[in-house]
């Protein structure tokens, strides 16, 4: 199975999380709020899927472009926007 691996980067710290596994977007978007939830900046944290994980082969693909979703990005997709 290939699963997304997502970061959560904060801008005011300047950093990124641990990556993260996930099966699709909208599982990742629900990871994302579970942890961003805690923070009453939410704004200051975007989600980023930096590439692949193969389960069958132990692989891991590097994105060189990465997808980044702000949190109010999550939120559309958790609505189905």
């Amino acid at each position: 199975m290939i699963l997304g691996v997502y970061v959560i980067y904060d801008k005011d710290a300047a950093e990124y999380s641990s990556p993260y596994t996930a099966v699709n977007l909208k599982v990742a978007c629900r990871g994302f709020v579970q942890t961003v939830n805690q923070s009453l900046f939410k704004d200051a944290y975007s989600l980023i899927n930096i590439g692949t994980f193969d389960t069958e082969n132990g692989s891991f693909n590097v994105f060189s472009e990465r997808t980044i979703k702000s949190a109010a990005q999550v939120d559309e997709v958790l609505n189905g926007e």
